[in-house]
């Protein structure tokens, strides 16, 4: 499924990746695979974003409460109020699958990989 090339390329993106401690994934250079790393920086990182991010969603549905009983409704306003709200939700899905499904990716990955060596004849 991945050839040596682009799981080397993968490798250093990977370990780029890790040094800044927000990903949660580990390039592992004796084995060229991926492993679950143990940071903790981003748990932390993604609380503090759904945090803001509750805050945010409050004040728009205010902005969107108060555009809805304004005398003149002004639809570019309510449209993009709208929007806005309705786009969080893939946000914050996008957010929290890193942390909630890392150990499926790193199953996909490991599979992938087996799948290449097995077809690969190595």
């Amino acid at each position: 499924m991945f050839h040596p090339i682009v799981i080397s390329k993968i490798g250093g993106v990977i370990s780029f990746l890790s040094k800044t401690q927000i990903y949660p994934f580990v390039w592992d250079k004796n084995r060229k695979t991926l492993r679950v790393g143990s940071s903790n920086r981003q748990l932390l990182i993604m609380l503090v974003y759904l945090f803001f991010l509750l805050f945010y969603v409050v004040y728009l549905a205010c902005q969107l409460k108060i555009a809805l009983s304004a005398t003149k409704i002004d639809v570019s306003n309510v449209y993009w109020i709208g929007v806005f709200l309705s786009a969080f939700p893939l946000g914050v899905e996008t957010v929290l699958s890193l942390e909630l499904n890392k150990y499926e990716m790193l199953n996909l990955f490991t599979e992938c990989i087996s799948f290449y060596e097995l077809a690969a004849g190595t």
